[in-house]
């Protein structure tokens, strides 16, 4: 069974970028890295990983030297780029979201540019599914959150009713400390905001390495730019 696992950044305004990304495998792919990342986590006594505590050593990372977590970040990241999968995830920044998205396009998408993150990743999964794998459905997991969850199932009922939208599946809310594979999209995440952010000039970060390796992640994560931006909302508006 292929399933999608997804997680956000960039809730508030103040973060600069929103974004839901992931990647989709098959479980069993998934499965085959799920031991040695539990493994890992216990030989440090850690209940998960979670990117930017490990970044910033804070909570279960805070005793730890920045070397350890470098190294963490490092394996974990290797690990994920053994996977024979594709990272899907699609950013939007606020600022441009602000300026360039009309009112009642705003309200369209509950007034929060994650919500068309979510939309575009969703749909960007659906041409995956019918270009690479016939159409296979593709289950999606997203990281539970009490604000978001009721409209991400409501984006999903309307995408997956859509004739256009073929190879979505179901759709379930999962706690991230409970799901190896929705800590690998924490992961996803955060190397995507840090690389959009805070780009390494040697670019010689570990992690990105690891990405670009196994899972394309150039070419997967879709970036709306303020002309790119400008153009979809003309052709939604004329679609409404």
């Amino acid at each position: 069974m292929l399933v999608g696992y997804f997680d956000e950044s960039g809730t508030e305004r103040n973060h600069e970028i929103a974004l839901y990304a992931g990647m989709v495998a098959d479980s069993v792919m998934w499965s085959r890295i799920e031991q040695r990342w539990r493994a890992k986590l216990d030989q440090y006594g850690l209940s998960h990983y979670h990117a930017v505590d490990c970044e910033n050593g804070e909570g279960e990372f805070s005793e730890m030297s920045r070397g350890i977590r470098d190294s963490l970040t490092n394996y974990f990241s290797s690990l994920i780029s053994e996977i024979p999968g594709q990272m899907i995830g699609q950013v939007i920044n606020h600022d441009d979201w602000e300026r360039l998205v009309p009112n009642h396009m705003k309200s369209h998408f509950g007034d929060n540019p994650l919500y068309l993150s979510a939309v575009v990743s969703m749909q960007m999964t659906s041409v995956w599914s019918r270009t690479c794998v016939d159409g296979e459905p593709v289950a999606l997991a997203f990281a539970t959150h009490q604000k978001h969850d009721q409209v991400l199932a409501d984006i999903h009922a309307n995408l997956w009713r859509h004739p256009d939208w073929r190879g979505l599946g179901s759709i379930s809310f999962v706690k991230p400390q409970r799901s190896i594979p929705l800590q690998a999209a924490d992961l996803i995440c955060y190397e995507i905001r840090r690389h959009l952010l805070n780009p390494d000039p040697t670019k010689d970060r570990q992690a990105r390495i690891n990405f670009e390796k196994g899972g394309q992640i150039a070419d997967a994560i879709g970036h709306y730019h303020p002309k790119t931006l400008e153009l979809l909302m003309r052709h939604l508006d004329g679609d409404t």
